[in-house]
C-alpha cells in the first residue's frame, strides 16, 4: 500500500531520487495497474448483468422504438423525444442515450446481453475515471484508488448498471467525469493545449446534457472541486476563472432552448400534476419536508446498501410531526453542516459530502419529478460518497501510522472486507434483473405498500396467463391507491380480454372519472361500449378523446370505422382522409365494404 501513496512523490533531499523518466514510468505503470484492478473488480461484480434480459422500459425504448430499429438517419434521433413512439408527448430529450441504443441494435439486434455489455463497459470507464479524477484532486493516489474501488463495487449501482434503461445515469456520469478530468488536466498545460482541453471539456459537458438532464450540476461540481483543492474565493473570482465557469453555465440555456424546440417546453414534466405524490390528492406544506426524507433515504442507501429494492419503500410525509421526517431533517442538516464546515479545514471531506447533495438536487423533488426516489439516481452522487470514504480511509491510515503494523494490516483488511461485502451484495442482486416477474416479485415483497409494483406484476401475470393472480394484484394496487386511474384502466383491459364487458365498463368508467383528460381511457371505454352494442355512447367517448388530443390515432380509427359501419360515409370519409396511411385494417375494411366511394377518393 506504501507504493500507492509514494510512487513518484519522493521529496528531494530525503531519499535518493530516481531519474525523472524512471519516476514517470513507475507512476504510469502503477496507475495502469490500479486502473486494471478497478476494471477487473467492476467486471467481476457486475458480470451477472450479462444474464439479465429486457425488463420494464427496455422494450419500449429499444425493441419497440422505430427510431432505434429502423434504418433512420442519426439526425432523426436528435429531432425526436426520448419516447418517439408514444402517442402522448414525452417529458425527456436524451438523444445521446437513444444513439447508443441505435448503435447497439445494429450489432446485437434483440440479444439483451449486448446492451448489458455496453452498460457494464460504461460503468468500468466511470470507475476508472473516478480513480484518475480523485487522485488528481486529492494529489493522493491512495484516496483515488479507494474511491475507484468502492465505486466499482457499490451495490446501489445495480439499478443503473444492470437495467438497460438505467444507462441514462451511467452515460451522463461518464460525460460529467470526463469533462471534470479534462478541466483539471489542463490546469498546468501550455496555453494552446489548455484552451483545447477546456473547449473539449465543455463540449463533453454538453454531451452529458444530451444524455440526461442531471448533468446540469457539473458547473457547480467543478467550482466545489476547486474548493476541494484548497482554493478560496479569490481564485474563483479571477476574471479568467469567471469566464471559464460562465462558459459551462452558458451551455445549459442552449440545451434548454434545443429541448424546448423538440418537446415544446424547456423544463418540467408536462403530464405530472402537483399532487401525484399523494394517494388521495391530499397535500399540505409537508410536501417540501418530504424532500428531507428523500435525502435521508439516499444517504442511508449509500451508507448501508443492503436492503435494496427496485422501487423504494418511501412515501410522502403526512405531517411535519412524522418521527421519521424529524430524523431525516436533523440528519440531513447535520451532514450538510459538516460538509460546509469541512470545506475550510478538510476540503476533500467537504467536497465529497457536498458533491453527494448537489448531485441529488435535480432528483430530490424540490421540483417535482415522476418518482419520489429511485436508486439509479444515486449513480453520480455516490461518487461524492466514495471520495468521502477514501478520505476517511486515508486519515485512519495516517493516524495509525502508514508504516506501523496496524496501518499496514487493519486499514487494508477493513477496506477488503467492505469491498467483499459490496461485491457479494451487488453480484447476488443481479439475479433479480433476469426478467420482469422476478423483479416485481422482489419489489412487492420489499415494498408491499407501493401500488406500482403490484400493477406491473399484475400485467406480467396476465401476459403469462395467470388471470387470478393478475386480478388479485390489481385489486391490491387499487386498495393501496384508490385514486390511481391507471390501475382501473388496466383492470378494464383485463376484464375486456377475459370476455367480461360489464366489469370492464365499470373499471373504465372509474378510470375516466379519475383522469378525464387521458384520451386513451376514453378510447378504450368507447371500444368496449361499441362491442356491447352501445354505439352512441361509444361515439361520445371517441369524440371526447379527440377533443383532448385531435390526432389520437386509435380514437380516429375507431370512430371512423364505427361511422363507416353505420353507413355515415361522409363523416367516415373525412376521418379516413385525416388518418391517411395510418388507417387501421379494420377501418379500411369497413370503408371498402360500406363507403367505397369515399374510400377510393382518399
Amino acid at each position: 500500500m506504501e507504493a500507492i501513496r509514494k510512487a513518484g512523490l519522493q521529496e528531494p533531499g530525503k531519499k535518493p531520487v530516481a531519474p525523472r523518466t524512471a519516476v514517470s514510468k513507475n507512476a504510469i505503470l502503477l496507475n495502469l495497474g490500479l486502473a486494471l484492478l478497478i476494471s477487473a473488480l467492476a467486471l467481476v461484480v457486475y458480470s451477472g448483468a450479462l444474464r439479465a434480459g429486457f425488463i420494464i422500459d427496455d422494450r419500449n425504448l429499444i425493441l419497440e422504438n422505430p427510431v432505434v430499429t429502423r434504418n433512420n438517419s442519426i439526425a432523426d434521433i436528435f429531432t425526436r423525444s426520448f419516447w418517439p413512439g408514444a402517442e402522448v408527448k414525452s417529458a425527456f430529450y436524451r438523444p445521446l442515450v437513444t444513439l447508443t441504443y441505435f448503435l447497439d441494435y445494429k450489432i446485437y439486434k434483440d440479444q439483451a446481453w449486448g446492451y448489458h455489455l455496453t452498460n457494464l463497459a460504461l460503468h468500468i470507464f466511470c470507475s476508472v475515471l473516478i480513480f484518475f479524477l480523485f487522485s488528481r484532486l486529492a494529489a493522493d493516489r491512495f484516496i483515488g484508488a479507494v474511491s475507484g474501488l468502492l465505486f466499482a463495487a457499490h451495490p446501489a449501482h445495480t439499478q443503473s448498471v444492470i437495467w438497460i434503461a438505467g444507462r441514462t445515469d451511467v452515460l451522463a456520469a461518464f460525460f460529467c467525469l470526463s469533462a471534470l478530468y479534462l478541466y483539471f488536466w489542463a490546469e498546468h498545460k501550455p496555453v494552446f493545449w489548455k484552451v483545447m482541453a477546456l473547449a473539449l471539456s465543455a463540449a463533453i459537458f454538453f454531451l452529458g446534457l444530451l444524455a440526461k438532464e442531471v448533468s446540469a450540476v457539473l458547473p457547480i461540481l467543478l467550482i466545489l472541486s476547486e474548493f476541494g483543492r484548497k482554493r478560496g474565493f479569490r481564485h474563483l473570482l479571477k476574471p479568467g476563472q469567471v469566464l471559464i465557469y460562465s462558459g459551462y453555465f452558458a451551455l445549459i440555456p442552449l440545451y434548454l432552448l434545443i429541448r424546448s424546440r423538440i418537446l415544446g417546453f424547456a423544463v418540467g414534466y408536462e403530464l405530472i400534476k402537483p399532487l401525484d405524490w399523494y394517494p388521495a390528492g391530499q397535500a399540505d406544506v409537508s410536501r417540501l419536508a418530504t424532500v428531507f426524507k428523500i435525502f435521508f433515504y439516499y444517504l442511508k442507501t449509500t451508507l448501508y446498501p443492503v436492503y435494496l429494492c427496485f422501487e423504494c419503500n418511501l412515501s410522502a410525509s403526512p405531517a411535519w410531526t412524522d418521527p421519521f421526517l424529524i430524523v431525516s431533517i436533523l440528519s440531513t442538516l447535520l451532514v450538510l453542516s459538516i460538509g460546509i464546515a469541512a470545506l475550510v479545514r478538510s476540503p476533500l471531506l467537504g467536497l465529497g459530502i457536498l458533491w453527494f447533495y448537489v448531485s441529488l438536487l435535480p432528483v430530490s423533488n424540490l421540483f417535482q419529478i415522476q418518482d419520489l426516489a429511485m436508486q439509479h439516481f444515486l449513480y453520480l452522487p455516490s461518487a461524492g460518497f466514495c471520495l468521502w470514504a477514501g478520505w476517511v480511509f486515508q486519515k485512519a491510515r495516517t493516524g495509525l501510522g502508514e508504516n506501523s503494523r496496524p496501518g499496514k494490516l487493519l486499514i487494508p483488511g477493513l477496506l477488503s472486507s467492505v469491498l467483499f461485502l459490496y461485491s457479494v451484495t451487488a453480484f447476488q442482486r443481479s439475479d433479480v434483473y433476469r426478467d420482469d416477474t422476478l423483479l416485481w416479485l422482489d419489489t412487492v415483497s420489499k415494498a408491499p405498500l407501493k401500488h406500482r409494483p403490484h400493477l406491473n406484476l399484475a400485467k406480467k401475470f396476465f401476459q403469462e396467463g395467470d388471470q387470478t393472480s393478475a386480478i388479485h394484484h390489481l385489486k391490491l394496487a387499487i386498495r393501496i391507491d384508490p385514486a390511481d386511474a391507471s390501475s382501473y384502466h388496466n383492470l378494464g383491459l383485463m376484464y375486456q380480454k377475459m370476455g367480461n364487458p360489464e366489469e370492464a365498463i365499470k373499471a373504465y368508467q372509474e378510470s375516466v372519472r379519475l383522469m378525464p383528460e387521458d384520451p386513451a381511457f376514453h378510447t378504450d371505454l368507447g371500444s368496449v361500449l361499441e362491442k356491447s352494442a352501445d354505439p352512441d355512447r361509444a361515439i361520445a367517448e371517441y369524440q371526447k378523446a379527440l377533443e383532448i388530443e385531435p390526432r389520437f390515432s386509435r380514437a380516429l380509427n375507431n370512430l371512423g370505422a364505427l361511422y363507416a359501419l353505420q353507413g355515415r360515409c361522409q363523416e367516415a370519409g373525412q376521418i379516413y382522409s385525416r388518418v391517411g396511411n395510418s388507417a387501421s385494417a379494420y377501418f379500411t375494411q369497413n370503408m371498402k365494404r360500406n363507403c367505397s366511394a369515399e374510400a377510393s377518393g382518399k
